[in-house]
């Protein structure tokens, strides 16, 4: 992280970011009176932080408020997982440090701008015992290649990857996942450009099979 690939600045803050495995962790530090709302805002030009988080706090306190009104501190050795759709600040006099392991490196952007060519992640949390069920309906999306079952994590159940041409795709996507009966939350993590992709690496049923060559 002290040779970041790529370096972000903005008013009372700064993003470093590095790439590994194909994707991208960043280290976030956030002076004292830093606020999105302010720092950030103008140049995202859009009303909320749209980028979803997955993050380790090593140092200060970060308050966050999401767009329904919850609110909370989160304080350094805490893990903090945020949907799209918050503003957040500094509290007190000690800089905020963390290391996002997924939105951060699209942090101004509006989503319209972030796409290369148009892979996503879904990350799905379920209820009601219905998780091989929605993960099933899931795939019968057509936009959606790959689905999958989690192990060892407490709030996200199914990660599913999707292909889409725009951020209205996109939009439509996780709003029909969504409707789905027993899913609870939904976020998508960072898109990336796409320059090639091989079939999954594991035998499908023979129906699963002809499901997917019709799709493809």
């Amino acid at each position: 992280m002290n040779e970041p690939d790529e370096t972000l600045n903005f008013d009372k803050g700064k993003l470093e970011a590095v790439q590994i495995g194909g994707g991208r962790v960043a280290r976030a530090l956030f002076q004292p009176e830093w606020r999105w709302s302010s720092s950030v805002k103008p140049i995202a030009k859009t009303e909320r932080c749209e980028a979803p988080h997955f993050q380790y706090h090593i140092s200060g306190t970060l308050h966050i408020v999401m767009d329904d009104g919850t609110e909370k501190d989160v304080k350094a050795g805490e893990v903090s997982l945020v949907s799209a759709g918050h503003d957040k600040w500094v509290v007190g006099n000690e800089p905020v440090v963390a290391i996002d392991f997924q939105g951060a490196i699209d942090y101004t952007k509006h989503p319209s701008e972030r796409f290369g060519w148009r892979f996503i992640e879904l990350l799905i949390q379920t209820g009601g015992g219905r998780t091989e069920e929605i993960g099933k309906e899931l795939f019968e999306h057509k936009e959606i290649t790959f689905v999958a079952r989690t192990i060892g994590q407490f709030t996200i159940d199914l990660r599913a990857e999707a292909f889409v041409r725009n951020s209205g795709e996109l939009l439509e996507i996780i709003e029909e996942v969504k409707a789905i009966d027993g899913v609870k939350d939904v976020m998508w993590s960072e898109i990336v450009e796409v320059v090639g992709r091989k079939d999954p690496p594991y035998e499908l049923s023979a129906t699963s099979r002809e499901q997917h060559a019709e799709k493809r």
